[in-house]
């Protein structure tokens, strides 16, 4: 579900590929893109001086989920950078991945649901552009992102994508229409940094499934960035993630976050952390 940008940084996409192999990955059931920015979507192909890595070259992927590439060109807000920069870089690489995916054979298209053995997977927040998005300052590929929701044997963990305070009440719709009372773990949208502090709404996707469940997880690669900003927004951001997720984890740095599904407990989740740093939890 998702993948990140290349960044030139070619051992950071080659520890990708061995994790893959270590596993014994060699295909992939589906790749789900909840939208087309860069950091969601780069890594699936990068390509250093002369070489190119792509997911599709290495491992046999059967099917591309992700929504078609919107057209702005009707919303007159749209900054001349932000319209060179959607119909550049980002167009480009939704244009490769899925030229890279048909070429390999994979399908390519959306789907709102899916099965990988004992997981159900289901993809929320697939609605047009709103009035409210068309009419905002400037438009953000975020206003287009999906969200998804893995289940299993009575537990989930909700990947939020980059999913903005325009779409939190229909996620929220979403998540209850298909029977979801609690998260057990929860992605927060945005990598957690972007939270909006004067905006009560942004906090509704986390409290209206909180409760009193003690898994609740709140991930964010960039609490770094809050904790070296010396701006007090961002302190201000760290410390309302931080009360209102309480059972939240905060990490940045390379490493992985695992949740077992396989061996659950009263308590939900088993969460585990390699090789990051971490923040508080």
């Amino acid at each position: 579900i998702d993948a990140g940008t290349g960044n030139q940084e070619l051992e950071r996409q080659q520890a990708i590929y061995d994790f893959f192999d270590k596993k014994g990955i060699t295909t992939f059931e589906f790749v789900i893109l909840t939208h087309a920015h860069v950091d969601h979507i780069s890594a699936l192909t990068t390509v250093y001086g002369t070489e190119t890595f792509s997911l599709f070259d290495k491992y046999q992927v059967k099917e591309l989920i992700l929504k078609d590439y919107p057209d702005i060109s009707d919303i007159p807000q749209t900054s001349a950078g932000e319209l060179a920069e959607h119909n550049g870089r980002r167009r480009n690489a939704y244009n490769d991945a899925v030229a890279r995916a048909r070429a390999s054979g994979a399908q390519v298209g959306f789907k709102d649901s899916l099965t990988l053995g004992d997981f159900k997977v289901s993809v929320v927040n697939n609605y047009p552009l709103s009035t409210a998005e068309k009419s905002a300052r400037d438009f953000n590929l975020n206003y287009d992102s999906l969200g998804v929701l893995v289940e299993k044997d009575g537990y989930n963990m909700f990947l939020a994508g980059d999913i903005e305070s325009f779409d939190f009440e229909q996620t929220v719709n979403d998540l209850r229409n298909l029977g979801v009372t609690k998260l057990d773990a929860f992605k927060l949208n945005h990598h957690g940094y972007s939270v909006n502090v004067n905006d009560p709404q942004t906090f509704r996707m986390m409290t209206d499934f909180n409760g009193d469940v003690p898994a609740i997880v709140g991930i964010t690669n960039s609490t770094a960035r809050l904790l070296s900003d010396p701006a007090p927004v961002s302190t201000r951001k760290l410390a309302m993630l931080e009360s209102t997720m309480t059972n939240g984890l905060y990490w940045y740095g390379d490493g992985i976050i695992n949740f077992n599904f396989s061996n659950l407990s009263e308590d939900g989740l088993a969460v585990s952390q390699v090789g990051n740093t971490l923040m508080s939890s």
